[in-house]
């Protein structure tokens, strides 16, 4: 198989995997979706808001590391197999972390935004919009768009 053909595919399925993965992630760790669903757990299961808080961070930062495990070592199978060097895996990395740190100070501006203009999002989910954790902090309507009703 052509080596171009092969590192195209390597370097498009990480950024799938890694796209969404970040992006579940990422919609999970907006502020006001985070705090909603802390709030019906806490509620839900008779456990103090602050417990659930601490659990469920724990838990995105265990997955988000077994994340990068799986993707280093899906990688590691490329260099081994010669679709890529290890330098170009390397980049790859680089280049995931950089996207990864980008996302997260667009949703941490989003999250500032939110609460600079007093907007309750939780309000807006009966209504089908909410603002999604995807670059920019797009807002979206409709409940076939990844919102909660």
């Amino acid at each position: 198989m052509d080596r171009k053909i092969v590192i195209s595919s390597v370097i498009l399925g990480v950024a799938v995997l890694a796209g969404t993965t970040a992006y579940t992630s990422s919609a999970l760790a907006n502020g006001s979706q985070k705090q909603t669903l802390v709030d019906e757990l806490s509620n839900k299961l008779g456990v103090d808001k602050s417990k659930v808080s601490t659990a469920f961070d724990e838990i995105q930062k265990n997955k988000e590391a077994e994340r990068q495990a799986n993707m280093s070592a899906e990688l590691d199978k490329a260099v081994t197999d010669g679709a890529i060097t290890a330098d170009q895996k390397q980049k790859i990395l680089d280049k995931e972390a950089e996207l990864r740190a980008q996302r997260d100070k667009e949703q941490a501006d989003l999250q500032q935004w939110i609460t600079d203009n007093n907007i309750d999002i939780s309000k807006l989910h009966s209504y089908g919009v909410g603002f999604l954790g995807g670059p920019g902090g797009r807002m979206m309507g409709g409940h076939g768009m990844g919102m909660q009703p």
